[in-house]
């Protein structure tokens, strides 16, 4: 494993949103390269989950702490086709 060169191992990064007003909005969320945790495998193993086979995933709640749940990753997980 090494440190994830997009969020630095934070496991966040900063992002700008536009907003129809014409202002731009800075706000935290998860790193999509490393999906939260701050560090990525070797090529060939699953970028998603970076072999954990579970992905954690913001929960929306009115709770003034964000919240993440953990579940099973869908590009590792096999799927049946029933026909």
């Amino acid at each position: 494993m090494t440190i994830c060169a997009n969020c630095n191992g934070k496991g966040e990064v900063l992002v700008r949103l536009g907003l129809s007003s014409g202002r731009i909005v800075v706000a935290e969320a998860l790193c999509d390269k490393c999906n939260g945790m701050g560090e990525v495998n070797k090529p060939g193993v699953c970028q998603k989950c970076n072999g954990r086979k579970s992905i954690f995933v913001p929960l929306e709640t009115s709770a003034k702490m964000p919240v993440k749940i953990e579940t099973d990753c869908p590009d590792c997980i096999p799927t049946t086709i029933v026909k």
